[in-house]
């Protein structure tokens, strides 16, 4: 169904006199050039859907579908698994591997030692007393050592005081006995080059005397 034109006599009058002025030189040489625009029906004809009869029957389908499911219930997959922590709670592997209570099967056996039974090599039938040298009285000990005034192991000087920008006597690492650094010497730009002659003269001086040579 094509829209109705509301511009068409008025499209077809400026295209009328377009073509009229065509050849008419308006700025220097060449005339003014109509507009693209003219002429062209934006109202183009559009197609539009009819409505089905009501005597036809509903159209032929292929296939079926439901409107997509949104969410993560259990009517939006196709089937919906109970999870299998239920009834199962989480054990800890270390409480799996865990032994039981022991019981023993002689209520006495925790208090037995392990293994067999040492038996001593004294023959002489005299039981054995602890002397107890190596126990000491702490009273004793304080008493002797009360006065006593350990030797000095390590002796050091008094802390310097100095730091950045104060430059204590003693107190940077340097020489001698104020502990000065020395004084800065500059080096000389050319050192390698007059490194390298003295070495090339020394071998110069080395070589033995070449025979002539003619041009």
């Amino acid at each position: 169904v094509e829209a109705e034109d509301k511009h068409a006599e008025k499209r077809a009058a400026i295209f009328g006199a377009s073509l009229e002025a065509a050849n008419t030189p308006a700025w220097g040489y060449f005339g003014t050039t109509g507009s693209l625009a003219i002429g062209d029906n934006s109202y183009a004809p559009k197609l539009t859907r009819k409505p089905p009869a009501e005597e036809e029957g509903e159209p032929l389908r292929n296939m079926v579908t439901n409107p997509t499911k949104k969410g993560a219930g259990p009517d939006v997959y196709f089937t919906f698994e109970t999870p299998v922590s239920l009834g199962d709670p989480y054990i800890d592997p270390g409480a799996r591997n865990k032994k039981g209570k022991v019981w023993m099967v002689d209520p006495d056996a925790s208090f037995k030692p392990p293994g067999a039974i040492k038996r001593s090599l004294n023959k002489l039938g005299f039981a054995y007393v602890e002397h107890c040298d190596s126990a000491k009285d702490p009273k004793e000990v304080k008493e002797k050592y009360k006065d006593y005034i350990p030797p000095r192991q390590i002796y050091t000087n008094p802390t310097k005081k100095g730091g950045g920008g104060v430059l204590t006597t003693g107190v940077l690492f340097g020489w001698g006995e104020d502990r000065k650094f020395p004084d800065h010497v500059p080096d000389d730009f050319d050192s390698a080059k007059k490194q390298r002659l003295k070495e090339l003269e020394e071998h110069r001086s080395k070589l033995q005397e070449a025979p002539f040579k003619g041009i």
